[in-house]
């Protein structure tokens, strides 16, 4: 079964490029609000990776705190900035892994165990 990634991101570029870079071995869906993504989840509530920008228009860490609490979410989730501060705050509100935005990609095949 193929596993299902949520790109949660307001800059399309970003989106555009990890689809691009991950091309085939995932089903990827995107969101560029925290609206947006509560409809994917409820869409899609087998995702296993959750990519988490630090800001949309609004900070994002009670966003995670809702999906790990709410929701029961166990997968993993990224938290993704070029923001050291920004991506140890969603740390502590809940992701499980982080790195900077151009390493998206790569840290989502690490973590499904996917060849680059």
């Amino acid at each position: 079964m193929r596993k299902k990634v949520l790109f949660v991101e307001d800059q399309a570029r970003f989106h555009d490029s990890w689809k691009a870079a991950l091309n085939g071995p995932v089903d990827i869906f995107t969101a560029v609000s925290i609206l947006e993504a509560e409809e994917a989840l409820t869409t899609h509530p087998d995702i296993a990776v959750i990519v988490m920008d630090a800001q949309l228009p609004e900070y994002t860490g009670s966003l995670v705190v809702r999906i790990r609490m709410q929701r029961n979410f166990s997968g993993h989730m990224i938290a993704a900035s070029g923001n050291e501060l920004l991506r140890r705050a969603l740390v502590r509100a809940g992701c499980n892994h982080e790195c900077e935005k151009d390493h998206v990609p790569n840290k989502v095949r690490e973590i499904l165990e996917l060849q680059a």
